[in-house]
């Protein structure tokens, strides 16, 4: 019954096609969208109804034991009604498309990001998946038994183990790993769902309990290899080794031995490794699930703290901060909401954290995550006009009480103008005891282009030229800037360096 139904579902979309009143300039999308949806739907719902009667319900009707008479093996039983099944669900969803394939090739969008072959072997994947998760699930329900209470709980704890190897490489947002992961679980999981099956008949024979018990022992069991097996793949591949590193980046202090190192580790996919390391004795921790583009480390003056902010599933700043030693701590908070963080400082003994984000400025303390204060910038990223400008920031400590905010044109459609243009840089300092701002100074210069540097010892350099120019270092103009008020110290002429 179920090819004749299938065919009769192919030619709904024709018909939909065809009959009047006509569809419009886009019905060949919504011809396929309508076949599409029929032919998935036929074949999941074959593939559920086929995997919970193929064994299930025989065995609860007590037809198993005439099979069993038979001069065959429980692993022909098994697989024959198994590949029976998967073909019934599987055809019966290829004849669905056939028709509109066929008489309508202009349904099918030439976009596709899949071939042909690539979704008949989705399709199949699926097919079979649903197929073995409708048997397990029948089996254990026609049972009724108490072993249904183990089985949530294995399934729960496999789920969680899968999930959170899963969501580690999520969180790094390493897609290679993600879907390497994804793929070798569910098809270890459909291996020893397989084989749960030929040994639920050769142990359980015609017994219902029996079966259940069968099935879940060989299931679980099977099951608990994989999730050890996800965790301990998860483990290795937080745990890369400094000697193992590829396309290495360094961040360093200006004291102390502690530096932060991050790269890719061999055989670690596209998972990105970051870690702690002491100069002097050799010792590491490893920064778990922190993509490249999120490894800014800002080391306190003293080089005794880091800080660095670290995105959460849930679009939430966690601020790390890490106590360095003779060994390494991280301690973690949850900072302000974030939609893209602009600017990250921290004070001179790493004691305060200030960031800026969505127009405000927060200030923490760094080892309980108390919050000092706070204040409404009045700043945005773009300055509104009709070619918006993009604006970068820093934070630098003046000192524990005083915070400064540089602000400065970031290179955008702006910066690509005449020779006349003008840079600026602002300075508002925000006096953290009494929580008020004052703008202590500028800076401006006729440039197209400018890059603002504050050094760990709180010097204020700054870079201007021209687009023109931008390959002669001796055009480019650099200042040393009193950090409060802008003015310029000295000047470095010439192709001379900060």
């Amino acid at each position: 019954m179920a090819f004749p139904a299938a065919g009769v579902a192919s030619l709904l979309p024709l018909i939909g096609r065809w009959a009047p009143p006509p569809i419009g300039p886009n019905g060949g999308l919504a011809t396929f969208i309508l076949v599409a949806t029929l032919a998935v739907g036929f074949g999941a719902g074959l593939a559920i109804v086929l995997g919970a009667s193929m064994i299930g319900r025989d065995l609860a009707e007590r037809r198993l034991s005439f099979y069993l008479a038979r001069p065959i093996t429980p692993a022909e039983l098994w697989f024959g009604k198994l590949i029976g099944s998967f073909l019934i669900a599987f055809l019966s969803a290829v004849i669905v498309l056939i028709p509109t394939a066929v008489l309508v090739p202009d349904a099918w969008p030439g976009n596709l990001t899949l071939s042909a072959g690539e979704s008949a072997a989705c399709l199949a994947l699926g097919v079979l998946i649903l197929l073995l998760v409708s048997h397990v699930v029948s089996t254990m329900l026609r049972s009724r038994s108490a072993w249904l209470l183990m089985d949530l709980a294995a399934a729960i704890l496999f789920v969680l183990s899968c999930g959170l190897v899963i969501r580690s490489a999520w969180r790094a947002h390493a897609t290679v790993t993600v879907l390497v992961e994804i793929w070798a679980i569910v098809a270890s999981s459909m291996l020893v769902a397989l084989a749960a099956g030929e040994l639920q008949l050769s142990h359980g024979r015609t017994d219902v309990r029996r079966n259940h018990r069968a099935l879940s022992v060989s299931l679980w069991s099977g099951l608990a290899i994989v999730g050890m097996l996800a965790i301990a793949w998860g483990s290795w591949l937080r745990s890369a080794d400094l000697r193992e590193f590829r396309y290495a980046g360094v961040a360093t202090p200006s004291n102390g031995p502690w530096i932060a190192v991050w790269g890719q580790g061999r055989w670690r996919l596209d998972y990105p490794s970051v870690m702690l390391l002491n100069t002097e004795n050799g010792s590491t921790l490893n920064v778990q699930d922190l993509p490249y583009w999120q490894a800014d480390f800002r080391f306190a003056r003293n080089g005794r703290r880091v800080v660095w902010v670290q995105a959460s599933d849930d679009r939430i700043q966690q601020i790390s901060v890490g106590d360095l030693g003779t060994t390494a701590r991280i301690h973690r908070f949850t900072g302000p909401s974030r939609s893209r963080l602009q600017a990250l400082g921290v004070s001179a003994d790493g004691g305060r954290v200030a960031t800026l984000a969505d127009g405000i400025l927060a200030v923490f303390e760094s080892r309980e995550g108390r919050s000092i204060a706070a204040f409404h910038t009045e700043e945005t990223l773009t300055d509104g006009g009709p070619t918006p400008q993009t604006f970068g920031a820093i934070l630098s400590f003046a000192d524990d009480d005083h915070l400064r905010l540089y602000r400065f044109p970031l290179e955008g459609r702006q910066s690509r103008q005449s020779a006349g243009a003008t840079r600026s840089l602002t300075i508002d300092e925000y006096d953290l005891r009494h929580r008020h701002k004052t703008r202590t100074g500028a800076f401006s210069a006729p440039a197209s282009h400018m890059f603002v540097v504050v050094t760990p010892d709180g010097r204020l350099l700054v870079t201007v030229g021209n687009d023109e120019d931008r390959g002669n270092q001796e055009s480019q103009r650099r200042f040393v800037l009193d950090p409060r008020s802008g003015a310029v110290v000295r000047e470095i002429s010439g192709a001379g360096r900060f």
